[in-house]
């Protein structure tokens, strides 16, 4: 593994904390150069790691990231659009305002980084871009529909822009992880609800950032159109594809009764 990511220039949207710090703290420690776009500043620097102020919202400023990197290194090898936003609660409770900053963050943020990325890295003949989709990009995903709207737009955009890009030189990958211990739930937009009631409707383990990491890499050296874990992952999508109604009813509409009995 340090043998692939030595030397390798990684912009990493998202990287102060969850996920994205796992990523960015391993990358370094195995010899990768990684930058750091994030609207948050964050709390401790380490060897190897540059930051850069970024709201992936803004298209300009996300192209002023890019065009610094490649003043210093004269390429990018590898995006990780990690960028995003949790939201909880039911539909029917939901602002549009709330729906459209979780799809401007967590869907066109994506899409422009993956713009920039991919009209860099096509002219320079490689790169790997990386976008974190989600469980919800696979499955019926209630209490975080407009979550589940962004994620499943970018495992689309992923697997569309992974075809055209392969006779160039770009690979693209989508993250499809299931739940991860972040500060997601922490941070999320609550509707009638808080982060200890939102983790209690979770019907899955929650996975440590660590082990999503190692997942995450090593679907990176493999080249893989799609990384989906853990196991429950996998399962729940072989069952939404088989047996829908067995996960509805046992499953999903046993989290929504939880999560309305739950309301605040």
């Amino acid at each position: 593994m340090q043998k692939f990511f030595q030397g390798k220039i990684v912009l990493i949207t998202g990287a102060s904390s969850g996920i994205g710090k796992a990523l960015r703290e391993a990358l370094s420690r195995i010899g990768a150069i990684v930058y750091n776009a994030d609207i948050q500043i964050p709390a401790n620097d380490i060897e190897n790691v540059s930051y850069f102020p970024l709201d992936v919202r803004d298209f300009d400023q996300f192209q002023n990231v890019f065009q610094s990197i490649l003043q210093k290194h004269q390429r990018i090898d590898i995006l990780i659009n990690n960028a995003g936003i949790g939201i909880a609660g039911e539909a029917q409770d939901l602002s549009i305002s709330e729906w459209k900053k979780v799809l401007d963050i967590n869907l066109m943020g994506v899409v422009n980084g993956s713009k920039i990325a991919y009209d860099i890295m096509v002219k320079q003949g490689f790169g790997h871009i990386v976008n974190m989709a989600s469980m919800s990009a696979l499955i019926s995903f209630p209490l975080a529909v407009p979550y589940a709207t962004a994620k499943h737009g970018v495992l689309g955009l992923s697997k569309s822009l992974r075809a055209e890009g392969k006779a160039l030189g770009v690979k693209v990958t989508a993250i499809c992880p299931g739940f991860v211990e972040s500060s997601l739930y922490e941070n999320a937009i609550k509707s009638h609800t808080n982060t200890e009631k939102i983790k209690s409707t979770i019907p899955f383990p929650i996975l440590s950032t660590e082990k999503a990491v190692g997942y995450i890499l090593k679907g990176i050296i493999r080249n893989q159109a799609v990384v989906i874990f853990p196991f429950y992952t996998k399962l729940a999508l072989w069952l939404e594809r088989i047996f829908p109604n067995l996960l509805n009813k046992f499953v999903l509409q046993k989290t929504i009764t939880n999560f309305r009995e739950s309301k605040t």
